[in-house]
């Protein structure tokens, strides 16, 4: 990935620096966030994916933080790193981090760039030896890759996608120059990417365009109206060994002492001691059961007797007491959409299957296939007896009250 600095052919990292995929231990740094010119001067990128570890000196570069790109990841090291000795072996990595994998959905994708037409409002971000590069094909990588850079910066995602389609239009010309494109294997995989490629297209169309915002937001109004709005407490403890210490804090407590500052000196609770025992809003059931049940009894600004729990002896205030807010829209509209969007293509998978007249050639996975099929069908005849037989409790009690008035 030329761009992003000289290329050291002889370097290697370390075998200390490099953990099993990413890069997580020391001397490696992220410097997620910080603009380049921020890096240190002698900062190095390491390239994960080649088939040797490949080592870029940084010069300058508008990424600031490493990336998983595809099956590619860079990494970037706080300092150089060191010359790989005269016949060395080179360090290995997990296959997941290697970019061959998707090499033939490159070619694909390549032809269908070179292949689509141009819209009017088709804007030309950069040219790869003469070649255009568009928004649509920022658009296409983005349907490919774009979940994986869900941990990235928005304004790093749309750069990260160009270098993506750069590297693929190298790729497919270098497989053009070196006449890679021709041969029985080359067709089995263009075929095959060829039918992904139109199932994908069927599912955009089915699936993902059924699943619009107005059906999210929709499903989202019917089911908020049925959560249940629990009551929340905000509370402050005070944690101690003894119950005599609690006592003696609980009395000072009542006695007009500030809460909070009796719990930054006392209290033995890591998490919430600095904050002066806050615990923040919880609702019942995330609190050990003493402790809840002391905390809920509590009324604003009320302050507990001492309450043993397996933590130790502890001394409660009550800040706040309100209804726990229902999750915004916003919040949600990710999960909700992902659910139905799962649903909705499971619907339309057993629709085409049904529809079709699949034959199962070889005899292991024929005979899997019908022992699975005999499960399924044993749980569905189970499931409906069960309901039979509660539909007929349910008769009989009724017959038993009405017998009774």
């Amino acid at each position: 990935m030329r761009p992003y600095g000289r290329r050291h052919k002889d370097c290697a990292p370390e075998l200390s620096t490099i953990g099993s995929g990413p890069v997580r231990r020391q001397p490696v740094r992220f410097y997620s966030g910080q603009a380049p010119e921020k890096w240190p001067k002698d900062a190095t990128i390491v390239d994960l994916a080649a088939a040797r570890p490949t080592v870029y000196v940084c010069r300058d570069s508008a990424i600031a933080h490493p990336i998983r790109l595809g099956r590619r990841c860079l990494a970037v090291s706080h300092r150089p790193l060191r010359p790989r000795p005269a016949g060395a072996k080179p360090v290995t990595f997990p296959r997941i981090v290697r970019f061959a994998g998707v090499f033939p959905a490159l070619l694909v994708c390549a032809a269908v760039i070179h292949a689509a037409p141009v819209r009017a409002d088709d804007a030309v971000l950069a040219t790869v030896n003469g070649t255009e590069i568009r928004e649509s094909d920022i658009e296409l990588a983005k349907a490919e890759v774009g979940p994986e850079l869900a941990n990235i910066p928005a304004e790093n995602r749309r750069r990260l996608l160009l270098e993506f389609v750069i590297e693929m239009r190298l790729y497919a010309d270098a497989a053009d120059a070196q006449k890679l494109t021709t041969g029985p294997g080359f067709e089995e995989r263009l075929a095959y990417w060829k039918t992904r490629a139109k199932r994908d297209a069927y599912y955009e169309k089915a699936v993902k365009d059924a699943v619009g915002e107005d059906v999210v937001r929709k499903l989202y109004d019917e089911k908020v109206k049925d959560i249940p709005q629990e009551d929340e407490v905000q509370a402050r403890h005070i944690l101690v060994d003894s119950e005599e210490l609690a006592v003696t804090l609980a009395e000072r407590a009542k006695g007009g002492e500030d809460f909070s500052k009796l719990a930054e000196e006392f209290s033995k609770d890591p998490g919430s001691k600095g904050k002066g025992g806050l615990l923040g809003y919880f609702a019942k059931g995330q609190m050990v059961k003493p402790f809840e049940d002391a905390a809920f009894a509590l009324k604003k600004g009320e302050i507990s007797k001492p309450v043993k729990s397996q933590f130790g002896w502890h001394v409660i205030t009550v800040d706040d007491i309100r209804k726990k807010p229902l999750p915004s829209f916003d919040d949600v509209k990710g999960q909700i959409s992902q659910a139905l969007e799962q649903q909705k293509g499971t619907e339309v998978s057993k629709e085409l299957r049904d529809s079709a007249k699949i034959d199962y050639v070889d005899a292991e996975i024929r005979e899997q296939v019908a022992r699975e099929a005999e499960q399924q069908a044993a749980r569905q005849r189970a499931l409906e007896q069960q309901m039979q037989e509660q539909l007929k409790k349910r008769e009989d009690q009724q017959k038993l009250d009405g017998d009774a008035q």
